[in-house]
């Protein structure tokens, strides 16, 4: 249909749509997710034919740039890399450490970003097994709670 011959003589895609699939489709994909064009196409029929690609080429919008100032969340400590204590800081978060007073008491401490981060590490590796409070389990390890015991569980 196409003209599309092998080495043979056959006609290598007999139908439209598998050409539609097998060539339009992925080159129009690739050009738009690789350049900065926006590619479309239209196939005109006449009758039962197809009898033209039409192609749509425009540029494509560019993601427009939010300004934003760099503030810094807090100091650093001494001897605790600025990664270490941002990693800390989305730990607390992620378990749901909200209390400033025990946020800052860790925060403060190199000892203490160090422990959350190490807490953290056997968490996800199943060295350490939180069934329930994953958060209240490392501010005992930290010695800023006291464990509860059954009896005052009760």
């Amino acid at each position: 249909m196409l003209g599309l011959l092998d080495d043979k003589g056959v006609d290598k895609m007999p139908r439209t749509s598998d050409f539609k699939k097998s060539v339009l489709d992925i080159a129009v994909r690739q050009i738009n997710e690789h350049t900065e064009l926006n590619v479309n196409y239209k196939l005109e029929k006449r009758g039962k034919t197809f009898t033209n690609i039409v192609f749509t080429v425009k540029p494509q919008a560019l993601a427009e740039t939010i300004p934003f100032d760099l503030v810094a969340t807090a100091q650093p400590l001494p001897g605790v890399q600025q990664s270490h204590f941002d990693n800390a800081a989305r730990i607390l978060d992620e378990l749901r450490i909200t209390d400033a007073k025990h946020r800052q008491t860790i925060l403060a401490s190199a000892a203490h970003v160090a422990e959350v981060n190490r807490y953290n590490h056997d968490l996800k590796t199943g060295k350490v097994k939180a069934s329930r409070n994953p958060g209240g389990l490392l501010l005992v390890r930290l010695g800023l709670v006291a464990p509860k015991t059954k009896a005052s569980a009760e």
